[in-house]
C-alpha cells in the first residue's frame, strides 16, 4: 500500500486531470482515489450516567468517515479506560459498512464518580466518552455512631444514633429510607423514619431511654436488609423520694430494741432503687437511742438503722429517716411495758377496824416493770398472813394504771394486829397492816318482827361518828311487803334501818314533824335487816322502845317511803298524793327515796294503763339526775336507768305525764 502513497495519488490525480483537460472533455478515464478514514465521531452519547461497577447501555460506538463525509467500513477502532478503574471488553473493533465501531462492554468501576472511555483510530482524534457513575442499591447497613451509650432512665442519648448505607461495591447510598424501632427497654424514638445523605448517613431524631434501670436496644432497618442494633444502658437519676421499706410500726419492751431494724427505700423520679445515698436516722420522740445513724444505701436502693432502742417509758416512739432535699419518712414503734419487775403498796395500809368487820380502803398495790412503767394485766394474789381474818377478791389483776386491790379485807375477831400479803410471781411480796379494835357495834340482839322490844342506850354501847349511841337487832321479815319500823323513847329518837352488811336503807328523827319518836315506812323485799334505836343528839342515854308491822299499801300525802332494789309495787295516783303543780294543773305524784353508793346502777320502770308514765330521779337537795316519759316510741311506760355518781339519798317521783286533776289511776313500780 505505500506505493499507493497520498501524494503520489494526489500527483497522478493532477496528470489525470490535465491530460483530460488537454483532451477536450469527456468522461475521465484511469483509477478511482483509495477512501480513508478522516474522521472518527461518536455514534452514541459522549456523557452517560449509571450505577458503579455496572455495565454501560448501550455500549458505547463510534463512526468512522472518509475524506468524502461518508461512512468508512473496515476501520480499525481502539476503546480504552482512561479513568474511573472500569474495563471493558472488545477493545478493538472495526467498523462496520456503515462506519460504526463498537467497544464490546464497558463496564464502570466499583467506585462511583466519573468514568471516562476513550477511543482512537490510527492518527485521527480520539473520541471521549464521560459516565457518572452513582451507588448502586443499597445492600449493607452499619452502626456508624451512637451505639453503647449510657444515660439517665427516662433521659434522652447525648449521641443520635445513626447509620450508614452501602451498595454492593462499598459506595454510600444515598436516599435510602431507614426505619428506627426500640426494640427493648421501654423507651422511645423521635424522627423514627429517615433518609440516607449524600454520605448514605441516616440517623435518629432522638431516643429516650426506658424508666426503667437496665438495658435498652435499637434496631435501624433497610428493607430487604438485616437490621442493625444499637445498644444503650438507662442508669439510675438522682434520688428523688425516701419511703419506709422495714421496720415500721413495732412493738418492742420499753427500753429494748425494736425486732426490725428500720430501713428505707430511696428511689429516682422514676421509681428505680438509687443507690450510694446517704441516709441518716435520728430519735424523734419516746427518749430512745439508735446506732448506725448514718447508712448509705445498697444496690437495692435500701439503706438500714444499725439498731432502734425504744425509750424506757411505755408509749410512742418515733424515728426519722432523711436524704438531703428530701422530705423524711417516719418510723413508729409503741414502747410497751416489761415483765413485772416490783409490787409496792399503793393503797390500804396501817388502817385500823372494829374486829370482825372490813377496813375502810381495801388495800391495793402497783405493779411495775424495770423501767417503771405500771404493769396492767399482771395477776396479784391477796391472803392473810395473821389476825385470823379474811379476803374476797384474793386474786386480782392488775389495771392499765398497775393497780391490783382486794376485794375485801375482813379483820380477824380479835383484838391485836392482822397482816396481809400480796404475792406477784417470784416477786417479793408486800405486806399490809392493820389494827383490829374492840367492837362493842358488832354485838346485836334479835327482834321479832310484829313484836314490840325494850331497850336502853348507855355510854358503853356502839357510838357513831357523831358522838350519838345506837343499839343494833337484827329482824326479818317473811314476804315482800310494806313495812312501818317505830323508835318510841323519853328522848329524840333517831332510827335507822339498814341491810345486814350494814348498807343504809333508811333513816329518821321524826315519825311526824312534832315528838320524839322516830319512825319508818319501806317497801322491802323478804329478808333479813338491822334496825338501829338511837338518839339524835350525842351522848344522850335512856330507855326506849322499838316496833315492827306491816303498812298500808298506798303512798299517799306526801309520806316518806324508803326502797330497795328488787321490789315491785303497786300503787295508785290519786287527788290525795303529793301535788307539786298549782292551780288549775295540778302535778300529782308519789315520791320515794333510795340510798345508793357511788357506782351503783339502778334500773327503775313504771307501768300503767290508765296513765302515760313519768318518772323522775333527783338527789336529795332536789337536782334532777334523770327523767324518762317513754321508754320506747309508742308506749307509755317509762324507764330509768342510773349510775349513782356519789353516795348519798335519791328521791324517785312517779306520776302522770299530763298536768291535769284527771291525772290518776294505777300503776306499777320495779326496781332493780
Amino acid at each position: 500500500m505505500k506505493k499507493h502513497s497520498v501524494p503520489v495519488v494526489r500527483f497522478t490525480k493532477v496528470v489525470l486531470l490535465l491530460a483530460y483537460a488537454g483532451c477536450g472533455g469527456g468522461d475521465p478515464i484511469g483509477p478511482t482515489e483509495p477512501l480513508v478514514a478522516t474522521t472518527l465521531g461518536a455514534n452514541s452519547s459522549t456523557s452517560i450516567s449509571g450505577f458503579a461497577g455496572s455495565v454501560v447501555t448501550p455500549a458505547p460506538s463510534v463512526i468512522v468517515r472518509d475524506q468524502n463525509g461518508s461512512p468508512l467500513g473496515g476501520a480499525p477502532v481502539t476503546f480504552a479506560v482512561a479513568s474511573g478503574g472500569g474495563s471493558v471488553s472488545g477493545a478493538t473493533a472495526t467498523s462496520d459498512a456503515s462506519g460504526i465501531a463498537t467497544v464490546g462492554s464497558w463496564t464502570l468501576g466499583p467506585v462511583a464518580g466519573t468514568n471516562i472511555l476513550t477511543a482512537v483510530s490510527g492518527s485521527l482524534t480520539g473520541v471521549t466518552f464521560t459516565a457518572i457513575s452513582a451507588a448502586g442499591t443499597a445492600a449493607t447497613i452499619a452502626k456508624n455512631s451512637g451505639d453503647n451509650q449510657t444515660a439517665i432512665a427516662g433521659s434522652a442519648v447525648p449521641v443520635l444514633p445513626s447509620v450508614l448505607v452501602k451498595d454492593a461495591n462499598g459506595n454510600p447510598a444515598g436516599g435510602v429510607s431507614v426505619t428506627f424501632a426500640v426494640a427493648s427497654g421501654g423507651g422511645s424514638v423521635t424522627g423514627a423514619t429517615a433518609a440516607t445523605n449524600g454520605a448514605g448517613v441516616a440517623t435518629v431524631g432522638s431516643w429516650t431511654l426506658g424508666n426503667t434501670v437496665g438495658a435498652n436496644s435499637l434496631t435501624a432497618t433497610v428493607a430487604g436488609l438485616p437490621p442493625v442494633i444499637f445498644a444503650a444502658t438507662s442508669t439510675v437519676g438522682a434520688a428523688a423520694s425516701v419511703a419506709k421499706n422495714a421496720g415500721d410500726n413495732q412493738t418492742a419492751f420499753a427500753g429494748s430494741s425494736v425486732a426490725i431494724a428500720p430501713s428505707v427505700l430511696v428511689r429516682d423520679s422514676n421509681g428505680n432503687p438509687t443507690s450510694g445515698i446517704t441516709v441518716t436516722f435520728a430519735v424523734a420522740s419516746g427518749g430512745g437511742s439508735i446506732t448506725g445513724a448514718t447508712a448509705v444505701t445498697n444496690a437495692a436502693g435500701v439503706a438500714t438503722v444499725g439498731s432502734w432502742t425504744l425509750g424506757t417509758t411505755a408509749g410512742a416512739n418515733s424515728l426519722t429517716a432523711t436524704a438531703a432535699g428530701l422530705p423524711p419518712a417516719t418510723f413508729n414503734a409503741t414502747a410497751a411495758v416489761g415483765t413485772a419487775a416490783s409490787i409496792t403498796k399503793n393503797a390500804g395500809d396501817n388502817q385500823s377496824a372494829s374486829a370482825g368487820t372490813s377496813v375502810l380502803v381495801p388495800p391495793s398495790v402497783v405493779v411495775r416493770d424495770a423501767n417503771g412503767n405500771p404493769t396492767g394485766g399482771v395477776s396479784v394474789t391477796f391472803a392473810v398472813t395473821s389476825g385470823g381474818g379474811s379476803v374476797t377478791g384474793a386474786t386480782s389483776v392488775t389495771n392499765g394504771a398497775g393497780i391490783a386491790a382486794v376485794g375485801n379485807w375482813s379483820l380477824g375477831n380479835a383484838v391485836g394486829t392482822n397482816t396481809l400479803i400480796a404475792t406477784v410471781g417470784n416477786l417479793a411480796p408486800v405486806t399490809f397492816t392493820a389494827t383490829a379494835t374492840f367492837n362493842i357495834c358488832a354485838a346485836s340482839v334479835a327482834h321479832t318482827f310484829g313484836s314490840s322490844t325494850s331497850g336502853s342506850l348507855a355510854s358503853t354501847d356502839c357510838r357513831l361518828s357523831d358522838g350519838s349511841f345506837v343499839d343494833f337487832y337484827t329482824t326479818s321479815v317473811p314476804q315482800a311487803g310494806v313495812y312501818l319500823f317505830r323508835q318510841g323513847a323519853g328522848f329524840d329518837a333517831y332510827l335507822l334501818l339498814a341491810m345486814p352488811d350494814g348498807t343504809t336503807i333508811g333513816e329518821n328523827d321524826d315519825e311526824i314533824e312534832t315528838g320524839t319518836n322516830s319512825g319508818i315506812k319501806a317497801i322491802l323485799p323478804a329478808g333479813s335487816y338491822l334496825l338501829g334505836p338511837g338518839s339524835l343528839e350525842p351522848g344522850v342515854t335512856g330507855d326506849y322502845e322499838i316496833s315492827s308491822t306491816t303498812a298500808a299499801s298506798d303512798i299517799s300525802n306526801c309520806e316518806s317511803v324508803f326502797v330497795v332494789r328488787n321490789i315491785s309495787t303497786s300503787q295508785t295516783i290519786s287527788s290525795a298524793d303529793c301535788n307539786s303543780g298549782s292551780g288549775a294543773a295540778p302535778l300529782l305524784s308519789d315520791g320515794y327515796f333510795i340510798f345508793l353508793e357511788a357506782g351503783m346502777t339502778v334500773t327503775i320502770n313504771m307501768t300503767s294503763g290508765p296513765l302515760d308514765s313519768y318518772l323522775m330521779l333527783t338527789r336529795l337537795g332536789g337536782q334532777v339526775v334523770s327523767e324518762n316519759d317513754n321508754v320506747n316510741s309508742g308506749t307509755r311506760d317509762a324507764r330509768i336507768t342510773y349510775t349513782a355518781a356519789e353516795t348519798n339519798y335519791y328521791a324517785i317521783f312517779a306520776r302522770s305525764a299530763a298536768s291535769s286533776a284527771s291525772a290518776v289511776g294505777a300503776y306499777t313500780l320495779s326496781i332493780q
